[in-house]
């Protein structure tokens, strides 16, 4: 059976070569390697390892960015339609969720994107994009 590279967030493990009995929490550790891979902060060799051993770096469509850039494509398009003379403002409301199953936080979405591009966090790739 082939792993899908997700592990739970609470999944915990025991620690090796330690002189107490001591849990790790393995799920929490991934995530920050996620963090980091998406901040393009990982280092190189320990992404390589990592997606050697089958890390998938976005397992859940909610966390893929490309998944919510379409997301917000479709939102503007359909403000644009609701209203032709002004068009679309460009705002998101922070609570607004999509209709999908499960629905998708676009409104919290939007504004960390736009939180990350003002601290110039933002990857470069996804500033540019059309």
């Amino acid at each position: 059976e082939s792993w899908d590279g997700n592990v739970p967030t609470n999944y915990r493990i025991k620690a090796k070569g330690s002189d107490f009995d001591e849990d790790k929490n393995l799920g929490r550790w991934i995530n920050r390697q996620r963090s980091l891979y998406q901040a393009g902060k990982l280092k190189k060799e320990r992404q390589e390892e990592l997606e050697r051993i089958g890390l998938r770096w976005s397992v859940l469509s909610t966390t893929s960015w490309d998944v919510m850039y379409d997301a917000l494509l479709d939102y503007a398009e359909d403000r644009r339609q609701e209203n032709p003379e002004s068009g679309w403002d460009g705002n998101v409301p922070a609570n607004f969720k999509t209709d999908d199953t499960p629905p998708k936080s676009l409104g919290r979405w939007v504004n960390r994107q736009r939180s990350a591009y003002a601290k110039n966090k933002l990857k470069e790739e996804f500033v540019t994009r059309p």
